[in-house]
This record gives structure tokens, sequence and C-alpha cells, in this order.
């Protein structure tokens, strides 16, 4: 991906315009057209304050002669790059809402599921901490439990998540496989979400 350094993806800094897609006035939940919920999972522990090339530490300048960016950099752009690309594609019958979830040592979201448009604002994610996978799947797992509550009796595809570490977990995998465990066998109130690695 292409990389353009922002910190807040707004339509001001993006110079994008695009309509919200909203339902009608008339539409109820049960009818209305189905979503697919979109989680990226990103791990912003101690580790993503590196830098991503082999550079000696002390200078800012890469081989290229550009400026070096750490991990968590590359992230913050790539989730801003992200947005504005859903955001101004052609509209289609089907929208994929977003969520945002962090994790370091603990776990938390930053972007509930929400509609990607224009208008769509996250703060920039930012690094501290160990790399807690039983945190992270927890804090997952019940934004599916708040997410599907919300829903109702709309029809929805099955969750897909993007699991983004640039490591191993700082935990015993006791931790986190029973998490993993139950959302494999989830039936109820949504279907088993669709868990995708994505290195960094």
């Amino acid at each position: 991906l292409h990389h353009t350094p922002s910190h807040v993806c707004t339509k001001s800094t993006t110079h994008t315009v695009m309509k919200a897609t909203q339902l009608s006035p008339t539409a109820s939940l049960a009818n209305a057209s189905p979503i697919l919920p979109v989680y990226l999972i990103c791990d912003t522990s101690s580790s993503m304050n590196t830098f991503t090339d082999i550079t000696p530490a002390q200078s800012d300048i890469n081989e290229d002669n550009q400026p070096r960016q750490r991990r968590i950099d590359v992230l913050n752009d790539a989730l801003c790059d992200l947005i504005v690309a859903v955001a101004t594609a052609p509209r289609t019958i089907y929208r994929a809402n977003l969520s945002v979830i962090s994790f370091g040592s603990t776990a938390r979201t930053n972007l509930p599921l929400s509609p990607v448009n224009s208008a769509l604002t996250i703060k920039p994610l930012v690094a501290g901490g160990t790399t807690s996978y039983s945190a992270a799947l927890s804090e997952f797992e019940n934004r599916l439990n708040i997410d599907a509550q919300q829903r109702g009796s709309r029809r929805d595809f099955r969750p897909v998540a993007f699991f983004l570490t640039d490591g191993q977990p700082t935990e015993h995998t006791s931790r986190w496989s029973p998490i993993c465990e139950r959302l494999s066998r989830r039936s109820h109130p949504s279907l088993p979400p669709r868990i995708l690695p994505c290195p960094i």
C-alpha cells in the first residue's frame, strides 16, 4: 500500500467527498440490506515502535534517503488509506462496516462497527505494552456480542477479522486458545467469525 502521512482520516485530510450510505426512513432492520462486518484487530504492543527497516537506530533517514517510519506509523497510515479506499469505492448493494480493535497488554475498541464514509474518523493508534492475544480476542468476542444485539433481526454476512501483529504473544497459549475455541463454535447470536492472521 502507498501510505500518506495522516493523523485523523477525515474528508478534510483526504480531500474526498462521498455521501454516507443511509437507510430509507421507512426501512427496518429486518429488511435492510445485509452488511459485511469487518474487524481489524491491531497489535499496538511496544515492538510496534520499532522501525520498519534495518538502518542503524541513530539515523532518522533510511538507505533511500527517506524519513524512517515506525511500524505503528505504517499501520496508522494503512488504516487511513483503507478507509479512504472503501469510502470512495463505487457503491454496491452490499455494505461493509468497519471496527478497529487495538491491543497491547490490554485491549480496547478504537472504532465501534460503523459504516465507512467520508465522515468517518479514527484517532491514531499508540504503541505500548506487551502482546496479549487473550485481551485482543476477549475484546473481539465482546464486540461480536454487542454488535449482534444492535443488529437485531437483520441478516448479515459472517463477520471477518484481520488479526494484524508483528510478533509472537507474550503469554502462554493456554491463555488465549480457549477463546479461539469458543469463537469457532459460535452459533448464536452470530456465525463463527473468519479470523485471518496478517503479519506486519
